[in-house]
């Protein structure tokens, strides 16, 4: 199965895989050879595929996934790979998201820092699995 994951400005990945676990607004699927076709708008949050036992990440904060055809195609809004990913940045930027979710005015104010709250917290767990894994190979 094929595997494309892109931005309005760069193909991130293009690659064959085994399995692909996409976070959709319905929840997180999990797409295998063969699927049924779909087409689904994505949540913010992280996507795992693998290709023969290894497993790769990237934090995404939204688009559309479309499934045909053994290949799956997502179209970001913005997307990070793993290794593109600074824990201490996102650290900050979440720190900042609950400034702003405790000081928001409006119903608005509130979604966009929950918002920020979820895309720190993805872009923070991905880096710490990148890092944990980093570990475990020395």
């Amino acid at each position: 199965m094929i595997f494309e994951l892109t931005t309005s400005d760069k193909l991130v990945y293009s690659e064959k895989i085994d399995l692909a676990i996409i976070p959709t607004e319905m929840g997180y699927i999990t797409v295998l050879n063969n699927h049924a076709a779909l087409l689904a708008k994505l949540s913010p949050g992280e996507v795992e595929f693998r290709y023969q036992d290894q497993s790769r990440f990237v934090a995404v904060s939204g688009g559309f996934v479309e499934v045909l055809d053994n290949k799956i195609t997502l179209f970001a809004d913005s997307a990070e790979r793993s290794e593109e990913i600074d824990e201490e940045r996102s650290t900050e930027a979440l720190d900042r998201a609950k400034e702003a979710l405790n000081s928001a005015k409006t119903s608005e104010d509130l979604n966009k820092a929950r918002l920020s709250i979820l895309k720190s917290q993805t872009r923070i767990k991905i880096a710490r699995k990148r890092r944990s894994k980093n570990r475990s190979n020395i």
